[in-house]
C-alpha cells in the first residue's frame, strides 16, 4: 500500500508532542479514565482505581485473529441471541 505523506506533518508532531505533556496526560487519566503514556503522570488514588496504570496489563486485540472469527462469532450471534 502506498500511502501520500501528508502535508502537514510538523503540524501532527506538535500535536503528538502536546497530547505526551504530563498537563495533557494528567487532563486525559481524570476526565477520560485514558490510561496514561507517561510514568511521571500524578494520578488522584479515586482516579487510579479506575484506569490501568501498569502497561504490562495492558491488553490489545489480536486484529488478524478477530477477523479470521468474526463469521463464526456472527453466526453464533444470531443463533444463540437473535433467535
Amino acid at each position: 500500500m502506498h500511502r501520500k505523506a501528508s502535508k502537514k506533518i510538523e503540524f501532527a508532531k506538535k500535536y503528538i508532542s502536546l497530547t505526551l505533556t504530563k498537563h495533557v496526560q494528567e487532563s486525559l487519566v481524570q476526565s477520560l479514565l485514558a490510561t496514561p503514556s507517561r510514568r511521571d503522570v500524578d494520578v488522584p488514588a479515586e482516579t487510579a482505581k479506575l484506569v490501568t496504570l501498569d502497561a504490562n496489563l495492558i491488553w490489545f486485540a489480536d486484529e488478524e485473529f478477530n477477523a479470521s472469527k468474526q463469521r463464526e462469532w456472527l453466526d453464533r450471534y444470531i443463533r444463540e441471541v437473535q433467535s
